[in-house]
């Protein structure tokens, strides 16, 4: 909340003086910032809808592409419209470095493959993953934000592990070690709030690399991850974790080491709103959710029931009133028209650089959390 505070004075005061477009770029930046750091889908497609109808209001074309490829994929997650995998398929087979871009649509094209990227990754569509992410990487040569370091660093090294398992090539292992390191000194300069996505490639290189793939080493790696996200907030990435987890045991046959990681991943895709996901674990890895719908189980970390049948992630309940209070209440209060502002809604802004704005700490030192190499 303190951050999307920090966005809407942003946003307001780039309106006040009549930077309409720089104003709408931070607004777009926000939803950005909120997918990545585990926000709910549903909220986030409403800021995205919210933003695109201001940028019409105000006339403003450039820099649409983020909230229009945001809304792609929240809207995909949430099967309120299907991916297109034809155009996922070509836009994967774009080479942007033989075509001539229009630089006045960079951020456009770079948005349309991370975003595309960052799908068919969680659809397990890693060759796909692959090629959006590389044209992203490309496009976005140079730049020295928060958000290029994540899609670098965390997308391609884990669709890198990914392709290791399918390959067997090693470049893809020197991909992943060398973003690792990477990944993992942008976190001691910036602090601890990104420190999951660290150990999510450290259990991937683990997992991929450990002679002995029933290790408990491996799952060590994996649970220490799930909790990391979870203090993070990063509902999605816990879930991701989960899957990859239980994907890892079944790979090599050790059935009875998948325990509820499927049933925990689809508790957190459902909390996140990512309806395309639980319906997609649901069908591959039926076999493997018989408790799924236990009432009496217990719910994985950070989930609470909200009163009506769902479990949610980070929501408090008022003793008095029973009303809930979610960590997107902040967001539903700047998409929300009937709350005040300029007559073409309140927004959420972004600060100048995503990393200063997003504290936040998983309440463990950075040197002790090493699975590769702290772990005996």
């Amino acid at each position: 909340p303190d951050v999307l505070r920090q966005f809407r004075r942003g946003y307001l005061d780039s309106l006040e003086v009549g930077e309409f477009d720089m104003g709408l770029l931070n607004y777009q930046g926000a939803v950005f910032a909120g997918m990545l750091s585990g926000l709910e889908v549903g909220p986030l497609l409403k800021a995205a809808d919210a933003a695109l109808d201001q940028m019409a209001a105000y006339k403003i074309t450039a820099y649409s592409g983020i909230a229009v490829h945001l809304r792609v994929i929240f809207a995909n997650f949430r099967e309120e419209e299907p991916v297109d995998w034809p155009e996922l398929e070509a836009s994967s087979k774009r080479d942007v470095t033989t075509e001539t871009l229009d630089q006045s649509e960079l951020i456009f094209d770079s948005m349309l493959f991370y975003t595309r990227a960052v799908l068919t990754l969680f659809h397990r569509q890693y060759e796909l993953s692959e090629r959006l992410i590389r044209n992203s990487v490309l496009i976005s040569h140079g730049e020295v934000s928060f958000q290029y370091i994540v899609a670098e660093c965390f997308i391609t090294g884990l669709v890198s592990a990914a392709r290791f398992r399918e390959t067997g090539k090693r470049s893809y292992l020197t991909t992943l070690r060398k973003l690792t390191k990477k990944l993992r000194d942008v976190t001691k300069a910036r602090g601890q709030f990104w420190i999951h996505h660290v150990l999510m490639m450290e259990a991937e290189e683990l997992a991929i690399t450990l002679k002995n793939k029933q290790s408990p080493r491996i799952q060590h790696a994996y649970n220490l991850a799930i909790i990391a996200a979870t203090k993070a907030g990063c509902i999605h990435d816990a879930a991701l974790t989960n899957e990859m987890a239980g994907e890892h045991f079944i790979e090599h046959g050790s059935k009875e080491m998948v325990g509820d990681y499927f049933v925990h991943a689809v508790d957190y895709y459902a909390a996140w709103g990512g309806k395309s996901k639980v319906t997609d674990i649901k069908q591959r890895r039926k076999k493997y959710l018989k408790t799924l719908n236990d009432p009496n189980r217990q719910r994985p970390e950070g989930l609470t029931a909200d009163g009506n049948g769902n479990y949610l992630f980070g929501i408090t309940r008022d003793t008095f009133t029973g009303a809930i209070t979610s960590r997107c209440t902040e967001l539903n209060v700047f998409t929300d028209r009937s709350k005040g502002g300029d007559g073409h809604g309140n927004a959420l802004v972004l600060g100048s650089e995503l990393g200063d704005g997003l504290d936040g700490s998983v309440g463990l030192d950075d040197d002790d959390l090493s699975v590769l190499t702290d772990i005996d």
